[in-house]
């Protein structure tokens, strides 16, 4: 039986049916806008990739994340491009395989970009912490282990160096010019020289003189003293080492057992076109150096309660320090490597270096020790002075009041011959030297100084170029510059 059309029914089923079928027209009109924007996408990828790869380049972590986000866009867009077309593949079995077609390509052209893009965004983050000189940490919840595992999987954790990526690695790069072979001789052999130097250090340290000079310090100041010697190598000599980009060949002494390849480096040349990327090689750098420092510091936490227990985290400090070099240089640009090859073959710091700095240091406390002791031959004792230098900062100095003989107008009855005569203060200071700033602390322990003596109210017999850095100057006695 037929029922009766109904005028209502009629009505809202046809409502319903309108919108599907706007839905319907506007699914396959955007599967069809689809298949051009895939094709559009595709062809712009060699353009995205060949601006990651210039962005590379120039060693710059915002320029790295700016165009790998380029790239992520385009993934996402093809994404979006592949749902599009499925919508339109189920509605339309006429068009059905110009959709699957374009579907295969944006699944082709997807896969290999978020690779790409995490792998840039990794090489950019490996450029900010090889820059900002922090410590990469094990996990909390690492369980505790002894030094040697513990340095193992620090190694294994340690992210590889972008010119490990097989993109970077060309004759014609400014990052990554060498050759694979090249390139792993020269890290074992930085590596290795950076770690010597460390263990040059130690064994100065552990010479039967210096040992034995070195316990009343390490007593009274812990490490500190001793490991500002080898942090001032770190964030000093090896944090500059890039002056200016390093170009040309550079005939480099890396040993014959390290590799069978010919020791001979080359840069791209002088007159090849590229970015200026001396700022980013020096802030990697000095990265590594504070990364170093950073190591040596950590040694002055050992307790200072057994003598031979810091000797021992002396050995335990440089084995450190090679193991983080092992790790760090992998994080060198071709060209920061190649400069700091270079620079460790003029090196100077052997034994014999670090032994000359141990004595100067020893000599230093020794004086730092004779603090208010009035020595034979001397009316005053050596007293703590700060010396303001012309930019406000200042540095402690060691010194001996001056004093003139003045006539004793009142002798004593008792008096032996000479008491005519008594040394009283004239408000001048004979100044003796600097204090070495790692001597800093102690000098303090031991005299707060009371006196302020301004630079430039001195007269110096060797006056420094930098008063605030290390130097072992003799003054003459302070005075106004009018009096002279």
């Amino acid at each position: 039986m037929t029922l009766p059309a109904d005028p209502i029914w009629n009505a809202l089923t046809s409502s319903m049916k309108a919108p599907a079928a706007r839905q319907r027209h506007k699914d396959l009109d955007g599967a069809q806008h689809s298949i051009l924007l895939v094709d559009r996408l595709i062809a712009g990828i060699p353009r995205q990739r060949q601006a990651l790869h210039a962005a590379k380049e120039t060693l710059d972590p915002a320029a790295i994340r700016g165009t790998a986000a380029d790239l992520e866009r385009t993934r996402a867009l093809l994404l979006l491009a592949h749902d599009a077309l499925q919508r339109g593949a189920d509605l339309a079995d006429a068009q059905q395989e110009a959709f699957f077609d374009a579907q295969a390509r944006a699944v082709e052209a997807w896969g290999p970009l978020q690779e790409e893009v995490a792998r840039a965004r990794g090489q950019a983050d490996q450029l900010i912490v090889a820059s900002s000189g922090a410590l990469a940490q094990l996990p909390r919840s690492a369980p505790s282990t002894s030094p040697d595992e513990t340095r193992k999987r620090a190694q294994e954790l340690a992210p590889i160096g972008l010119c490990d990526d097989p993109t970077m690695q060309s004759p014609d790069s400014h990052a990554c010019p060498l050759v694979i072979p090249q390139r792993e001789a020269l890290r074992e052999h930085v590596a290795t020289e950076i770690q010597r130097i460390a263990e040059n250090w130690a064994d100065a340290a552990h010479m039967h003189h210096l040992k034995i000079r070195l316990k009343p310090l390490l007593q009274k100041g812990g490490l500190h003293p001793l490991l500002e010697l080898l942090i001032n190598v770190a964030t000093g000599w090896i944090a500059s080492r890039i002056g200016a980009l390093v170009v040309g060949p550079k005939s480099i002494d890396v040993p014959a057992a390290l590799s069978q390849t010919i020791a001979v480096v080359s840069l791209p040349s002088q007159g090849t076109k590229g970015p200026d990327i001396t700022k980013p090689l020096t802030a990697v750098m000095k990265g590594l150096g504070t990364k170093l420092a950073d190591v040596a510091a950590n040694g002055s936490t050992i307790s200072r309660s057994r003598v031979e227990t810091l000797f021992a985290g002396i050995v335990e400090t440089a084995t450190m320090w090679g193991a983080t070099a092992k790790n760090e240089v992998r994080q060198l640009p071709d060209p920061a490597l190649v400069a700091l090859g270079e620079a460790l073959q003029q090196a100077p710091f052997n034994v014999g270096y670090f032994a000359s700095k141990i004595e100067q240091l020893v000599d230093g406390f020794d004086v730092v020790e004779k603090m208010g002791v009035v020595e034979i031959g001397e009316w005053q004792p050596l007293q703590a002075v700060w010396v303001v230098v012309p930019d406000g900062r200042r540095r402690l100095a060691l010194a001996r009041a001056a004093t003139t003989l003045m006539e004793n107008r009142v002798p004593a009855r008792s008096s032996e011959p000479g008491d005519e005569q008594y040394p009283q203060r004239n408000g001048k200071f004979h100044f003796h030297s600097w204090v070495d700033r790692s001597l800093t602390g102690i000098a303090l322990s031991k005299e707060t100084p009371s006196t302020l003596m301004t630079y430039n109210d001195m007269r110096w017999a060797t006056q420094p170029v930098d008063p605030m850095k290390n130097h072992d100057v003799e003054m003459l006695v302070t005075e106004p510059r009018g009096d002279s």
